[in-house]
């Protein structure tokens, strides 16, 4: 037997009509919206490139190995291998790594509550729908209220006590540049971090729960079996962004980076990895 139940309601000709006009009002307040959301949307296009075009104009291409104080204000581009003094770890699992930013996901097995609607018309004009609402149990990175399921009887989920976090390094080198974090946040290429067997005495080790721990595929599973995972058992994966070279266009400030305002209205901050030239950033 499916785990579901039918909601039938009702709404008579009156309320049709009721329910029509007030789609029709919204429809046009939304349609305002919209021509108003379009004009900002081209506005903010057209000063886009109007700002890329004057930073392409004035953006001077510079070496990584040493910091030309001449260049300060300028808009500069600038390639390079980054480096950190520190590692990356996650305390909570015993979780070590060499890069720029070690990000945790987490999954927790849960119910889910899905709904689906059929309407019919009757007799006199009204309408009769029935309502469909089914439960699953997923896994989901987020927390699912289920106070607010149609039927909360026999499907509470239990409150997701693990969440995500990311771990990434404070400070890096750019050869003789510094990277500080509006940097640092900039870089992109994370790539899943595959867990190993042999982490998994170090990850017990720092792991303070009390659902047994074991890797699975190269995640971290807390339950009893993997295979038939219960109410509030976890998944726990990993991405790691490494170490790599990158490109900069920005404002150089002392041996450091900052937006670049252009008077276009734009700040010009822009990072990307790999050896980019300043045109395709």
């Amino acid at each position: 037997m499916s785990d579901s139940f039918r909601e039938v309601t009702s709404v008579s000709w009156f309320g049709r009509i009721k329910r029509a006009v007030g789609g029709v009002i919204f429809g046009l307040i939304l349609i305002v919206l919209m021509v108003i959301g379009l004009f900002w949307n081209e506005g903010r296009a057209v000063q886009t490139a109007r700002s890329l075009a004057e930073g392409s104009g004035a953006v001077v291409s510079v070496g990584a190995d040493s910091v030309d104080t001449a260049n300060d204000g300028k808009l500069v581009h600038v390639s390079g291998l980054v480096t950190a003094d520190s590692g990356l770890a996650d305390p909570d699992f015993g979780i070590a790594a060499q890069g720029l930013r070690l990000s945790r996901s987490v999954e927790m097995y849960q119910w889910k509550e899905e709904s689906k609607s059929e309407t019919t018309k009757k007799l006199g004009g009204g309408e009769e729908t029935v309502t469909t609402y089914s439960y699953s149990k997923v896994w989901d990175d987020s927390q699912i209220d289920s106070s607010d399921f149609k039927k909360p009887d026999g499907h509470q989920n239990p409150p997701m006590e693990i969440h995500g976090r990311t771990f990434q390094i404070p400070e890096g080198k750019l050869v003789a540049f510094d990277l500080d974090t509006p940097v640092l946040d900039r870089i992109e290429g994370d790539k899943d971090y595959s867990l190993s067997a042999d982490q998994s005495a170090a990850i017990k080790a720092a792991y303070t729960g009390t659902k047994p721990l074991s890797i699975v595929d190269g995640k971290i599973f807390l339950g009893n079996d993997n295979t038939t995972p219960a109410l509030g058992d976890y998944r726990i994966g990993y991405e790691l962004a490494p170490l790599g070279v990158i490109s900069i266009v920005a404002r150089q400030a002392g041996s450091r980076f900052e937006p670049y305002q252009t008077q276009a209205g734009d700040a010009l901050l822009m990072v990307d990895t790999g050896n980019v030239p300043a045109g395709i950033i």
